[in-house]
């Protein structure tokens, strides 16, 4: 199924729906570590896919950006981290394209509801200087829709890491605040 969902873009939409609808309806903690466990072999394959180059006669790529979401969702934790440190190290590469780019770190905001505390810790330090850094609007973007869904978080270690970093949360958007206002 990895094989045609990187080599078959007519049918491609398709089985990314297919498979998550299938990881959307794991009820049991059983059902989700036996899908889980192929995480490491079906997003190595959607990361590809979403990382290429469009071309015009490519299908939407939104299935596959729903199937990598689902996936995130129920991979282990491990498996998670080392996806995650691979691509926030690709975010910091500058000879990427704008694309690549771009998607990276739309990647990284898929994930992000899905980090443990040392790896919401480690994006946080990434993104801080990103959000007063308009020379890339489009990453200074993403770092704002992280910042947001780090803030959003409905998990322990997203309360864990809001409340361990509220004050310098105050600080950092407080700045973001007064220097934007001498912009306008």
């Amino acid at each position: 199924m990895g094989t045609l969902i990187g080599q078959r873009a007519d049918i491609r939409n398709v089985l990314c729906a297919s498979l998550t609808n299938l990881l959307e309806t794991c009820e049991t903690d059983d059902q989700k570590i036996e899908m889980g466990r192929f995480a490491k072999n079906f997003l190595p394959v959607l990361f590809n896919v979403y990382l290429g180059e469009p071309k015009p006669e490519d299908p939407p790529l939104k299935p596959v950006i729903d199937c990598i979401g689902a996936y995130v969702s129920i991979c282990p934790q491990d498996t998670l981290h080392v996806f995650f440190e691979k691509l926030l190290h690709k975010s910091q590469e500058d000879s990427m394209s704008e694309h690549v780019k771009k998607v990276v770190l739309s990647l990284l905001v898929t994930m992000i509801g899905h980090l443990k505390t040392e790896d919401l810790e480690t994006m946080y330090r990434t993104i801080v200087p990103w959000l007063n850094d308009p020379a890339i609007s489009s990453r200074q973007k993403r770092a704002y829709q992280i910042l947001c869904s780090i803030l959003e978080g409905k998990t322990e270690f997203h309360d864990k890491f809001v409340a361990s970093h509220l004050d310098d949360l105050y600080k950092t958007l407080g700045g973001i605040i007064s220097s934007s206002s001498t912009w306008c």
